[in-house]
């Protein structure tokens, strides 16, 4: 199967010398037209037909004034050329801009590495008896700002074959007051997520995460990884006691009766908790014999366990 010479030209015209397949899409429903018989004026701009339509239903783009035809396997290389050279120039000005981000996201590290070392200066003055000097930055700033990034950030370059205990020690020291807040446990994807993002551009692996994680007990951190029965994997505080969450849940449930229903959802508002570590929480407390299930229409919910406090009045 073939066309004529002048009715490809007159194809690849319409389409502006888009590709092969624009020009047999534009040509096969124009077969027998007399008009492509008709020899095409050469070095004329291109000018797409007002009823020609790409495939999805487009307009084709028009050609820049200062376009001329080319006919052939040449127009098409040149067109790719032009559409090469935008898209190199497109890369080039992106970046341009990751460069300056880069750039400012150190300078703010740095700035807040700076803070930190001049409060704890402060702080050992202070407790070495100096003068009273009022501090110039409160805790909560400070910690925002420490936060914004990690200003040496560990990485296999510089630690070598004490990579993950060097990377254990530096997650140690980034975890420690947020587990704390977190109420002594946090789920493994947050701890992926937060110390990630605090490294910058350094990002650490899943992996090397995981190992660094498991390191934790070796390097004589006040931290441990934990694994649950669901799969549900966590950092957790040695401070942690799985006691005082079950006293806890056992108070939000109330005394009196079967008590408050507690769902996860209810766990996690009240102990600040996400949600799947609420729902460990409550599974621990059931399992410990503080709580009862009930699996119902209105779906899982758990309730203080009065058959202990019967067992005990039977004693």
């Amino acid at each position: 199967m073939g066309f004529p010479r002048s009715h490809a030209q007159h194809a690849l015209a319409a389409t502006g010398c888009s590709g092969v397949d624009a020009a047999i899409a534009w040509l096969l429903p124009r077969q027998g037209d007399p008009a492509l018989d008709a020899p095409l004026q050469r070095h004329a701009p291109l000018e797409p037909p007002a009823d020609w339509r790409g495939g999805a239903g487009t307009p084709a783009a028009a050609p820049s004034p200062a376009a001329v035809w080319t006919p052939g396997v040449a127009g098409i290389l040149r067109r790719e050329q032009q559409q090469a050279a935008a898209q190199e120039h497109a890369l080039e000005e992106a970046f341009v801009d990751l460069r300056a981000l880069m750039d400012k996201a150190a300078e703010m590290v740095s700035l807040a590495e700076r803070y930190r070392m001049a409060l704890a200066t402060q702080a050992a003055g202070a407790a070495g008896g100096g003068g009273g000097e009022e501090p110039y930055m409160d805790a909560q700033l400070e910690e925002d700002l420490v936060a914004m990034g990690i200003a040496s950030p560990v990485t296999k370059a510089t630690a070598g074959a004490l990579y993950h205990q060097e990377l254990s020690r530096q997650l140690a020291d980034f975890l420690r007051p947020r587990i704390e807040r977190a109420g002594g446990m946090m789920p493994l994807p947050d701890v992926f997520c937060l110390f990630n993002r605090a490294r910058g551009t350094e990002l650490v692996s899943p992996d090397d995460l995981l190992a660094a994680v498991q390191t934790l007990p070796r390097i004589g951190a006040p931290l441990h990884f934990r694994r649950f029965e669901s799969g549900v994997l966590v950092v957790q505080s040695d401070s942690h006691s799985d006691e005082q969450v079950c006293a806890r849940l056992a108070e939000l449930t109330g005394r009196s009766g079967l008590g408050a229903p507690l769902a996860a959802s209810d766990v996690a508002a009240a102990l600040a908790v996400p949600l799947a570590v609420a729902g460990e929480h409550l599974a621990a407390a059931e399992a410990r014999g503080a709580l009862c299930r009930d699996d119902g229409p209105e779906g899982l919910r758990f309730f203080r366990n009065f058959f202990a406090d019967a067992e005990c009045m039977l004693a």
